[in-house]
């Protein structure tokens, strides 16, 4: 994203693990299993040994390289996950639409999920395209590093400039941001759920209607009810 989102975003919210985790987003959002390599390792493991030697950890650094190349979607039985674990990454994509809005996935899907004493992350990525116009999006569980997503949503805010604005947003009553660049139409939503699991989309060519309705699609309120249990 330009420049004036981020800063504006620092200003705001004024916390270090804020900024870390948009970075994590920004990355996750090409490629979710090199963001948390990055992030938790600061380079690329991709092999068994790698893995292998690793402590106090499972499913670090899983690549879904090659290995969704059949992938095809599942319903998704809410009320049967286990939310006292991390949702796994593959039950994550299934829950990603396979089309919105005129948007069709274009690619295949990306995943990954990591594990260590006290905390874990899953994530899950579809790229869609709707003629010449690609749109991304996310979706995320952070349990027991719900930090990261509550330092974003902690405060409500608005924010324009001739660049492009910025604010706090509700879709089907979960919080979140919409940010929007002037400069080639570009934007990104992010919701949260219990500052746990978040959803982001981002496109270019777009509109925060168009945005807002993709969000809703997502449909991550599924998960409310049974947070709630």
């Amino acid at each position: 994203m330009k420049k004036f989102v981020f800063i504006l975003l620092i200003g705001l919210l004024t916390l270090s693990k804020a900024d870390a985790q948009i970075e994590i987003k920004k990355k996750a959002e090409k490629k979710a299993n090199q963001a948390i390599d990055d992030f938790l390792f600061g380079k690329k493991k991709n092999n068994e040994d790698n893995r292998s030697t690793t402590p106090s950890t499972e499913d670090v650094s899983y690549s879904t390289e090659g290995a969704m190349d059949d992938y095809t979607p599942s319903e998704v039985d809410i009320e049967s996950l286990d939310l006292s674990q991390r949702v796994d990454f593959r039950i994550l994509i299934d829950m990603l639409p396979e089309q919105t809005q005129g948007f069709v996935r274009s690619e295949k899907p990306q995943g990954v999920g990591y594990t260590t004493q006290g905390a874990s992350f899953s994530t899950a990525s579809k790229t869609y395209s709707k003629g010449d116009r690609e749109m991304n999006i996310t979706l995320n569980d952070y349990l027991g590093a719900e930090y990261l997503a509550s330092a974003q949503s902690a405060q409500q805010f608005e924010f324009e400039s001739t660049e492009g604005y910025a604010k706090s947003i509700k879709i089907d009553g979960i919080p979140g941001w919409v940010n929007f660049d002037y400069s080639d139409n570009s934007g990104t939503i992010v919701l949260y759920l219990a500052a746990r699991f978040y959803t982001t989309v981002q496109a270019e060519n777009t509109s925060e209607s168009e945005l807002i309705a993709v969000a809703s699609d997502v449909k991550l309120s599924r998960l409310q009810s049974k947070l709630a249990e």
